[in-house]
């Protein structure tokens, strides 16, 4: 049986168990299970890194029915690609203790009793009152180690009393280590990790909620993915919100192909189409454009047609479709071009 090179250094034996269980937590269907086990399996030697499993179940993946199962399987990179900062990840993190139903602040500066603090998460629900330190690493194989708990804990000392919080967590896309971990727990500080605690982890919590990453959606380049994080954007399209997001505004629901959105509390606005529009240079979620419509007009007071029309002159002013019809030939063949196709004829009709 050969052995596997993790990205910690350790060797285990090769598990084609975790393999599969790996391809049943991403969704993928059960019709591909042993065709994508036995893809790997047939690449497989002796101290292969597991990087280069990944990358044959992606390969695959990838010239599957419905590429979607590509995105699905590349959670963890995705998490990984809201970097190289932290601060994308703290926004990413605020968006999970939405869903679990506290209000959350980001990027608070707090005096202590020593010094000054910049706090990750402020979360508060009823009287509880959480200090949420993040800890973001963006190369596989890391893991927090003891010195981020004694951080954490000395940290949450210094502003505790003062501030009122009642606990404290510390929440890491990567895995921890067991000294960090015991201490932790020593202290009551509550730790998420990408795979702890069983059933409440980091990755349990983003598949329940559906609240995958926007660094999840392939059709956008590096350097999209890093403007739309840096706008705050850490949320897919396709996720399916019934919580209140960063800019309050209400999701009721969506999928990958349209997005809904309550008005007032009679009407609600179906989107369908672009997931994110062009301003000053930026990419932004259509999110920001309808909270922007809404809080500058007075829908109450119109009727179902009204907002139409005013919607219509919005985005008329907002988004010039012409142009980006224009445009469309040139970004549909530089993608082809990129993945190494050779287009030949391109008609725009």
């Amino acid at each position: 049986m050969p052995y596997v090179l993790k990205a910690s250094g350790e060797v285990e034996l090769f598990s084609k168990d975790k393999v599969l269980a790996s391809i049943k937590r991403a969704g993928i269907p059960k019709s591909l299970w042993a065709d994508t086990l036995s893809h790997v399996e047939s690449k497989i030697y002796n101290n292969i890194p597991t990087s280069e499993i990944y990358q044959h179940v992606v390969e695959f993946l990838e010239k599957s029915p419905d590429p979607i199962y590509k995105s699905r399987y590349s959670l963890k990179k995705a998490i990984m690609d809201l970097g190289p900062t932290g601060y994308p990840f703290e926004h990413y993190v605020a968006e999970i203790f939405k869903a679990l139903g506290f209000e959350t602040k980001v990027g608070q500066i707090l005096t202590g009793r020593c010094i000054s603090h910049e706090v990750d998460i402020i979360a508060t629900k009823g009287q509880e009152k959480i200090f949420v330190e993040c800890k973001f690493h963006n190369e596989p194989g890391t893991r927090s180690d003891v010195h981020v708990s004694l951080y954490t804990k000395s940290r949450f000392d210094d502003i505790a009393e003062k501030y009122n919080f009642t606990s404290a967590y510390l929440v890491t896309n990567t895995k921890i280590t067991s000294d960090a971990l015991s201490y932790a727990l020593c202290e009551n500080i509550k730790v998420i990790g990408w795979s702890y605690p069983e059933g409440g982890s980091l990755r349990d919590l983003i598949e329940k909620y559906k609240l995958f990453p926007v660094t999840q959606i392939s059709t956008l380049s590096l350097s999209d993915k890093q403007r739309i994080t840096s706008e705050g954007i850490v949320l897919a399209a396709d996720s399916r919100q019934s919580y209140r997001n960063q800019k309050d505004m209400s999701r009721v629901g969506s999928d990958s192909a349209s997005k809904v959105f309550k008005l007032t509390d009679k009407i609600g606005l179906i989107v369908t189409g672009l997931a994110f529009l062009p301003e000053n240079g930026v990419l932004k979620n259509i999110s920001k454009f309808i909270e922007d419509f809404r809080v500058t007009h007075d829908l109450k007071k119109l009727t179902v047609a009204e907002i139409g029309s005013e919607l219509e002159k919005y985005f008329k002013d907002k988004y010039d479709y012409k142009a980006q019809l224009g445009n469309l030939s040139k970004v549909i063949k530089g993608n082809l071009t990129a993945q190494g196709a050779e287009v030949t004829k391109l008609e725009q009709k």
